[in-house]
């Protein structure tokens, strides 16, 4: 079985897993309550993990419009390899000098690049007043909520998909199963 994550193998017998490109679609639409135009950071998660592509997938649906009208610019589009904070937190320094600090709000795939990216703006004076998205609801992203620092973070609540990956996985006594 398939955790949440897409294993590619050439066999396995069930795929369990969150609607991810919704969690995109909330993450842009959390920020885009507190900004809804100007420049843009996109801060992608690990782009060798299918997940991160289908919050990208999400998350572009809901900001396309407003870049196609003109009202949203990109001026940044990073992925963060492993989804490491301290890649992220290396990716915004770079986003900061390169973009000379102007840019109005971030869409961050998880809350470990949003710290990430967090950490980074620190010594800028943007943090709290740049809305930035996470996901995951770990501690440490609910309390950079609570600081008035991450502005969303999307709870994929394991206590709904756990039940359906135990029930796939148990095997009556005596069945036979086959690779």
């Amino acid at each position: 079985i398939a955790y949440d994550r897409l294993i590619k193998i050439s066999h396995f017998v069930a795929y369990v897993s969150f609607d991810n490109v919704d969690v995109g679609r909330n993450q842009a639409r959390g920020v885009l309550a507190v900004k809804n135009s100007g420049n843009f950071v996109l801060m992608g998660g690990s782009p060798t993990d299918n997940n991160a592509h289908l919050f990208r997938q999400g998350q572009m649906e809901v900001l396309n419009p407003l870049i196609k009208a003109g009202k949203i610019k990109v001026v940044a589009d990073q992925w963060v390899e492993n989804w490491d904070p301290a890649n992220a937190k290396k990716l915004m320094e770079n986003i900061l000098t390169a973009t000379g600090k102007r840019f109005d709000a971030v869409v961050a795939s998880n809350d470990g690049t949003a710290l990430g990216a967090l950490e980074a703006m620190k010594t800028t004076g943007m943090v709290g007043k740049v809305p930035i998205s996470g996901q995951d609801a770990t501690e440490a992203g609910c309390n950079s909520i609570a600081r008035g620092e991450l502005t969303v973070t999307i709870l994929k609540d394991t206590r709904k998909l756990t039940p359906l990956a135990c029930e796939l996985a148990y095997v009556e006594p005596g069945a036979v199963v086959e690779p």
